[in-house]
């Protein structure tokens, strides 16, 4: 049996949960944003030079830089523990809605989420035309 040869580098389909590649991110988020970006860091370094990078931190001082590594690792820190809430959070909408017998589909989770928001604020249950509302509302 003769194997399917597979192109390299793989396709971004071949691999959802590969790193994409620049030039999809390209096409993706649009080239002018990246541009843009581009030519605002250079503007901004050339009218403000006392602020690049490696000068102002050189200036800081010994206990200046242990504030703001100190401060850097603690927003590091904060940021990981954000994420890992998050995590947990759409691990367990994902259980409650296997619990209802239904597939966890992103619509589902969304609708889910949207639900137990919309239970908080309203202080009962929702009726599906509320939920749909809230849903187009803001964009789903």
């Amino acid at each position: 049996m003769a194997s399917r040869r597979r192109s390299w580098p793989p396709e971004p389909s071949e691999y959802p949960a590969a790193q994409p590649r620049v030039r999809d991110l390209l096409a993706a988020a649009g080239w002018r944003r990246v541009v843009s970006y581009g030519v605002a860091d250079v503007v901004l370094a050339a009218a403000f030079p006392r602020l690049r990078p490696g000068v102002w931190f050189s200036r800081l001082g010994p206990r200046g830089r242990l504030v703001y590594i100190a401060l850097g690792t603690l927003w590091r820190f904060a940021a990981r523990e954000l994420a890992a809430r998050a995590g947990r959070s759409h691990e367990r909408v994902v259980a409650e809605i296997r619990e209802l017998g239904l597939e966890p589909t992103e619509e589902e989770v969304r609708r889910h989420y949207v639900r137990r928001h919309l239970r908080k604020d309203l202080g009962r249950e929702p009726t599906e035309q509320e939920l749909d509302e809230t849903i187009a509302r803001f964009g789903g």
